[in-house]
């Protein structure tokens, strides 16, 4: 691993490219360094940044036990699932962080789809400020949409992953829509005249046999929409859009970015690069019900909209099985879920291992960032489970 990209040239065998950087051992280094990679925006730092204060304690030799009941360090265990950052916030201060890999404090990480949760945030600011009506029809706002799926649907019908559609999100697709859909996004290699876009690519997506709203179907281009749409709206590009409603006043540290098609659209669904540190701060808005830095940046109402609504809507085993299997009471709102457990947890997930988990009653937050060799992997969310379920028994004595 330690030679992937080194020397002038590279060795072949470690060249990452994008034939193969979502592929193990190449994406180790990759999630890391997908600027390299694909086209890509930055996104500003805050222009006043937050500085954690400390109550540091090292966790690095509390125990943690896997799936055969063998315990091990945390930072063994970290080692061991392809773990690239951690950082752990107690009542706002910072308590442990470790990096792993090709990480640093100062390096940027891709979170797949907790892009999708930020995203969400956008909307609901637009929101906020009447500049978007979540229950008018997409179609309204953007007639390029029109004899498609998202003709009909709202945008609350994005935000909740209800959008009836004949997408199918197969991680694994070589041939079928989910391939054609990277290639619009620029993730995979293709032919100038194959290119497509997702400003292209997302009119073609056809309505399914049910109604919008009847059941959750996950489909990573419902968010890529959303940032179609809060860009038509707006007349802000994407980037600029979220400085201003979250990562300015969030105090970011550090400059994010996010990646872009061939033809400039950003994709808002899983493209978002940002560090581990700065992430957290995502997560301490939403534990303190949308006030941080000094500011109310996201409405309460819009907070506990995302951290208690019961649309009646749950998802199944055969779409959501992850999530169906380990948060059997959990559902979904507003691109973040909800875990259905005690202490009331939810959380923005991505695949390789990407989570930005919090739990309001412990007062904790936790970042957690990876480049686990499969995509979805149902033993990787064990896990992680297991590493937020100690730390939290850990801190809260």
């Amino acid at each position: 691993m330690a030679d992937l990209m080194a020397f002038s040239p590279p060795d072949p065998d470690n060249q990452v490219t994008l034939e193969n950087w979502r592929s193990p051992p190449f994406n180790k280094w990759a999630f890391s360094n997908v600027r390299n990679l694909i086209p890509n925006q930055n996104i500003a730092a805050s222009n006043n940044p937050v500085k954690f204060s400390k109550n540091w304690i090292d966790l690095s030799e509390i125990l943690v036990e896997d799936r055969r009941q063998k315990a091990t360090t945390l930072q063994d265990f970290l080692l061991k699932t392809h773990t690239d950052s951690l950082v752990v916030l107690r009542d706002g201060a910072l308590i442990w962080s470790w990096y792993g890999g090709y990480a640093r404090p100062n390096t940027q990480h891709i979170i797949f789809s907790i892009s999708k949760s930020l995203t969400a945030l956008i909307a609901l600011s637009l929101s906020d400020d009447n500049v978007l009506d979540l229950d008018r029809e997409i179609g309204h706002y953007i007639s390029e949409v029109k004899g498609s799926a998202y003709e009909t649907a709202t945008c609350r019908n994005l935000l909740d992953m209800n959008v009836s559609s004949n997408f199918e999100e197969n991680y694994l697709d070589k041939t079928g829509i989910f391939h054609r859909y990277r290639n619009a996004t620029g993730w995979n290699p293709c032919e100038p005249k194959d290119r497509k876009g997702l400003w292209k690519f997302l009119p073609s997506i056809v309505k399914g046999s049910s109604n919008h709203g009847d059941f959750i179907h996950y489909c990573s281009p419902h968010t890529d929409m959303m940032g179609w749409l809060i860009e038509r709206v707006s007349n802000i590009n994407f980037c600029e859009l979220i400085h201003r409603k979250v990562f300015d006043p969030c105090g970011m540290k550090f400059d994010s970015y996010v990646t872009l098609d061939s033809f400039g659209a950003p994709r808002t669904a899983g493209g978002i690069n940002i560090c581990a540190v700065d992430l957290a701060k995502v997560g301490e808005l939403m534990r303190c019900d949308g006030a941080y830095n000094g500011s109310q940046i996201l409405s309460p109402d819009s907070v506990n909209d995302i951290r208690s609504y019961n649309n009646g809507v749950s998802w199944s085993s055969d779409n959501f099985e992850w999530a169906h299997r380990s948060f059997p009471s959990g559902r979904y709102r507003s691109n973040w879920y909800q875990s259905g457990q005690a202490d009331g947890e939810f959380f923005g997930s991505g695949i390789h291992g990407q989570w930005l988990w919090i739990n309001p009653k412990k007062r904790i937050t936790i970042v957690r960032l990876a480049s686990t060799p499969n995509p979805l992997s149902l033993a990787d969310k064990d896990n992680a489970q297991a590493i937020f379920t100690v730390i939290t028994d850990v801190l809260s004595g």
